[in-house]
C-alpha cells in the first residue's frame, strides 16, 4: 500500500509541475542517448585498434641501427631464445651492385641477409630487378666497390615491414663470426615470415 501511495504522490506532483516533468524526462532521455553513443563509439575504437593489431605485419618489430652501434649477427642468437617469435633475420650494411652485362647501368643497394630461411641463391627485389633490367629475376649483378659477381636466381616482392629496404638484392649469408647488421627484425605468427617472400 505504501509503495502505491507513493508512486500515486509522485505521479500528482509530476501532473501538477508539467513543465518541470518535461524538462526532467528531456534533460534524462538526453544523458541516456549520450551514453550509448559515446559506449557505441569506444567500442568502435576499440574493435578499429584490435584489428590494426591482428592485421598482417603488426606483430613484426624491426630494428634499424647506424654504423658503429654495436648491433651485430649475435642478435639472431638472442632474439631465437624469446617468446613467441617465429622467424628472425638481420640485414648488413648496404653496397651499391650494377647488371653485370651492362656498365655503367643503373645501381640498386645489395645487402647480405643473414638467416638460413632463403636459400642459398641470391634474391631480388621486384623494383630491383626492373631496375636492372632483368627479365625472370634471372642475371648477374656485379658490385661496385668490390667488383665480386653476384647470380640472382628470382625476384620476390618484400613485405610492407621491409619496403624501407626497396630496392634491394638480398644475398643470403651464413652466420660465422660476428658481422655488423643494419637491420634486424623479428616476427611474430602474423608477423613477415620468408614464406612470403617465395
Amino acid at each position: 500500500m505504501r509503495l502505491f501511495a507513493v508512486l500515486r504522490e509522485a505521479w500528482v506532483s509530476a501532473a501538477s509541475q508539467r513543465v518541470a516533468s518535461l524538462l526532467t524526462v528531456v534533460v534524462v532521455a538526453a544523458l541516456c542517448v549520450t551514453v550509448l553513443v559515446t559506449a557505441g563509439s569506444a567500442e568502435g575504437s576499440a574493435e578499429t585498434v584490435l584489428s590494426s593489431l591482428d592485421a598482417s605485419g603488426t606483430r613484426s618489430i624491426v630494428v634499424r641501427a647506424q654504423a658503429g652501434s654495436g648491433l651485430d649477427t649475435r642478435v639472431l642468437d638472442r632474439l631465437q631464445g624469446a617468446a613467441d617469435i617465429d622467424w628472425v633475420g638481420a640485414f648488413g650494411f648496404a653496397d651499391d651492385v650494377t647488371n653485370a652485362a651492362f656498365e655503367g647501368g643503373a645501381r640498386v643497394s645489395l645487402r647480405p641477409y643473414y638467416g638460413t630461411d632463403l636459400g642459398g641463391s641470391g634474391l631480388l627485389s621486384t623494383d630491383a630487378a626492373t631496375q636492372l633490367g632483368f627479365a625472370a629475376g634471372l642475371g648477374t649483378a656485379v658490385s661496385e666497390s668490390s667488383g665480386r659477381s653476384y647470380d640472382l636466381a628470382k625476384t620476390v616482392d618484400l613485405p610492407g615491414e621491409l619496403s624501407f629496404l626497396e630496392p634491394v638484392v638480398l644475398v643470403p649469408t651464413a652466420v660465422s663470426g660476428v658481422g655488423g647488421v643494419r637491420v634486424a627484425t623479428g616476427a611474430g605468427s602474423a608477423g613477415v615470415r620468408p614464406s612470403r617472400w617465395r
